[in-house]
């Protein structure tokens, strides 16, 4: 346990570090859409006012992932500013503020899943068969919906937001169910890596590379948030999501 003064001095200490963490994140996001401003019209809005309602759909998907993320993260940056200037916060607000964060990253992870397997789909040109990887994408939503209930019903965060012994054996899962579904939407991708004729070589070649980047980044997430649960029993909402 700690006394007043250690406590206030660890809360001014956890604030300052997950301010500016959470700024520079929410920095470097508002960069990216900024950069990003003239392709996303000409890609994205001018395809859903006047093109058909297929393209629209993946239209649609982006939209979600970019602007939720946004709101999301402006959202975030404003409690870190309300609440843990304050000093230390109490658990229900720790637990509304850390299951709003899950629900977001769940809802991103979801459309990034959509958006590589219909490109998957797309390169094995809809072959039934494909629609088997839907299995893999679903179950590693599994021990992530466990979790959140979990959490919901009975949870235990320390003054400063940090989840307190996690069930370490749902965040193993979570971690293998993420790593299995990428992996095999990255091999089926991979499998179709010279199907390519012409000025479709260049777009298979993007396929099967962004796929492998996708799926090199979030086992390099999963590493980075499982690892540190294991050891030190925590989750700190502010390295898993932000």
């Amino acid at each position: 346990m700690y006394s007043a003064e250690e406590e206030s001095t660890l809360s001014l200490s956890a604030f300052s570090a997950r301010n500016y963490t959470s700024l520079a994140a929410l920095v470097f996001l508002i960069l990216d859409h900024l950069t990003g401003c003239k392709s996303e019209y000409k890609y994205i809005w001018r395809s859903l006012i006047f093109t058909r309602a297929s393209s629209s759909v993946i239209g649609l998907l982006y939209i979600w992932a970019r602007y939720s993320a946004l709101i999301t993260m402006i959202g975030h940056y404003a409690l870190v500013r309300v609440l843990l200037a304050k000093g230390s916060v109490p658990e229900m607000q720790c637990r509304t503020w850390f299951l709003s964060l899950f629900m977001s990253m769940a809802s991103q992870m979801l459309v990034l899943d959509a958006i590589l397997f219909l490109r998957v789909y797309a390169l094995h040109c809809k072959d039934k068969k494909i629609l088997f990887l839907i299995v893999p994408i679903i179950a590693q939503f599994t021990p992530a919906t466990v979790t959140f209930w979990s959490i919901l019903r009975q949870s235990t965060f320390d003054y400063k937001c940090d989840f307190r012994n996690p069930k370490q054996l749902q965040f193993a899962l979570q971690g293998v169910t993420v790593i299995f579904a990428h992996a095999s939407l990255w091999a089926a991708s991979f499998a179709k890596r010279n199907i390519g004729r012409g000025p479709c070589v260049a777009l298979v070649k993007m396929v099967v590379h962004e796929g492998l980047w996708a799926f090199v980044l979030l086992l390099a997430i999963v590493s980075g948030v499982v690892s540190p649960s294991f050891v030190l029993r925590s989750a700190n909402p502010f390295i898993i999501f932000v």
